[in-house]
């Protein structure tokens, strides 16, 4: 669908790929970002501990650096804001 609609290249790659990370995509950055929050949204839908960083892509941690690595102490923020956007998006 990215496609039909004539996104670019890069952002079509991640929509496509965030799920199964194309190490060939055409921005190998913005898609391990999109993995990232991708996998970071999923487990605040379902739990209330930061995901462990095993379920990241490998080069996330070295695309994102400290970022991942201090998840602990930034994810419990997070969680408002997720459902907040969820019941926005998911209820409308």
């Amino acid at each position: 669908m990215a496609r039909r609609w004539q996104l670019p290249e890069r952002l079509a790659d991640a929509i496509a790929f965030h799920h199964d990370v194309d190490q060939s995509a055409a921005d190998l950055n913005l898609l391990l970002i999109v993995q990232a929050a991708d996998t970071i949204a999923n487990t605040a839908a379902v739990d209330d501990c930061p995901p462990d960083l095993l379920r990241f892509h490998p080069l996330a941690q070295e695309v994102m650096g400290n970022c991942l690595a201090d998840i602990a102490e930034w994810y419990p923020q997070t969680q408002d804001e997720i459902t907040s956007a969820c019941r926005f998006f998911l209820d409308s």
